[in-house]
C-alpha cells in the first residue's frame, strides 16, 4: 500500500513538472501552430506586393487613357505630349515602393525565425540580409527625396525609409553582437513604431493610386455612355461600326467594375500590418497561448483579405 502511494506521488510530481515545462516552453519553437500563420503571412504578402506593383504600374496607363478619351470626346487634335504629361509616377518611384514592401515582408519573416528559435547562424544571416536590403532601399529612396510635384510625397517616403532603416540596423547589430534576448526584444519594440509608420505610409499611397483609378474609370464610363448616346442621336442612328465599337467598350467597362471593387490594395496592407504587430507582440511581450491565438487570427484574416484582391488583380491584368 505504501509502495503504491509513493508511486502515485512520484507520478503526480512528474506530471506536474512536465506540465510546467510544456507551459513555459516557447510556443513558437518550430511547432505547426506557429509555422502556419507565418506561412500564411508570407503567401499573403506575395499577393499584396504583386497587387501594389500592378496598381502603381497602371497609374500612368489609366491617366493616359483618360487623357486620350478626353481628346477624342472633345474633338481635339491628337497630341502625344499632352497624353504623356499625364504620367504621375516614375519607374524609380514605383520600384522603391514595391521594394519597401518586399523588405518589410522579409523583416517580419526574420522576426518569425527569431521567435521560432531557429539556429542562431540562420537568424543572424537573415537579419543581415534584411539590413543590407534596407540600406539599398534607403539609398534609392534618398535619390527620390528631391523629386516633388507628383502624386506622392517623395521626401516623406524617403524620410520614413531612412528612419526604419536606422531602427532595423540597430536590431541587426544587437543580433550580430549576440546581446541578451531581452535586449534584442527591447530594440525590436523600440523601433517597431518606425516600421509601422512605413507600412502605413505605403498603404496610404496605394489607396491614392486606387482612388485615382476609380476616378479615371468613372470618367471613362461617362465618356463611353455620352459618346454612344451622341452617335445614336445622329440620323439613321449614326455609324453602325462606331456604334458597335462603343458598345463593346462599354460592356468591357461594365465587366471591369466588380473586379475593380475588390482591387484596393490598402485593406491588404492594413491586414499585413496587423499580422506584423501580432507577431511582434508574441515575440517581445509574452509567448502566451493568448498571444499565439491573436497571431493565428491576424494571419488567418490577412490570408482571407487578400484572396479576392489577388483574384481581382489577376483578372484586371487580362482586361483592357
Amino acid at each position: 500500500m505504501n509502495h503504491s502511494r509513493h508511486r502515485n506521488s512520484v507520478l503526480k510530481s512528474c506530471a506536474a513538472v512536465l506540465l510546467v515545462l510544456v507551459l513555459s516552453f516557447p510556443a513558437g519553437c518550430g511547432n505547426d501552430d506557429f509555422q502556419r500563420p507565418i506561412q500564411q503571412f508570407q503567401s499573403a504578402s506575395v499577393v499584396v506586393i504583386d497587387a501594389a506593383r500592378q496598381s502603381l504600374q497602371q497609374m500612368n496607363d489609366v491617366e493616359e487613357k483618360s487623357g486620350l478619351d478626353r481628346q477624342i470626346f472633345e474633338a481635339e487634335a491628337f497630341d502625344e505630349s499632352k497624353i504623356k504629361a499625364k504620367d504621375v509616377i516614375s519607374a524609380d518611384e514605383l520600384n522603391a515602393r514595391v521594394n519597401a514592401l518586399d523588405q518589410l515582408t522579409r523583416y517580419t519573416s526574420a522576426l518569425a525565425d527569431l521567435a521560432a528559435l531557429k539556429a542562431p547562424a540562420q537568424v543572424t544571416q537573415k537579419f543581415q540580409d534584411v539590413g543590407s536590403g534596407f540600406n539599398t532601399l534607403s539609398q534609392d529612396a534618398a535619390k527620390l527625396a528631391g523629386a516633388s510635384g507628383g502624386v506622392f510625397d517623395n521626401p516623406k517616403f524617403s524620410g520614413a525609409v531612412q528612419v526604419a532603416a536606422v531602427g532595423i540596423g540597430a536590431i541587426v547589430r544587437a543580433i550580430e553582437e549576440r546581446k541578451a534576448r531581452r535586449e534584442i526584444e527591447k530594440e525590436i519594440r523600440d523601433h517597431d513604431a518606425d516600421v509601422n509608420t512605413l507600412i502605413k505610409l505605403i498603404g496610404d499611397e496605394l489607396e491614392i493610386a486606387y482612388q485615382r483609378r476609380k476616378q479615371a474609370e468613372s470618367e471613362e464610363g461617362v465618356f463611353l455612355t455620352n459618346s454612344l448616346k451622341l452617335e445614336i442621336a445622329k440620323p439613321k442612328r449614326g455609324d453602325t461600326v462606331l456604334r458597335m465599337l462603343l458598345g463593346d467598350r462599354l460592356r468591357e467597362w461594365r465587366n471591369r467594375q466588380p473586379l475593380l471593387a475588390n482591387a484596393d490594395p490598402k485593406p491588404g496592407v492594413d491586414a499585413m500590418q496587423k499580422t506584423h504587430q501580432a507577431l511582434v507582440t508574441y515575440l517581445t511581450a509574452d509567448k502566451s497561448p493568448k498571444n499565439l491565438s491573436e497571431l493565428l487570427a491576424a494571419a488567418e484574416s490577412f490570408a482571407d483579405r487578400v484572396q479576392p484582391l489577388g483574384q481581382a488583380i489577376a483578372a484586371l491584368i487580362g482586361k483592357p
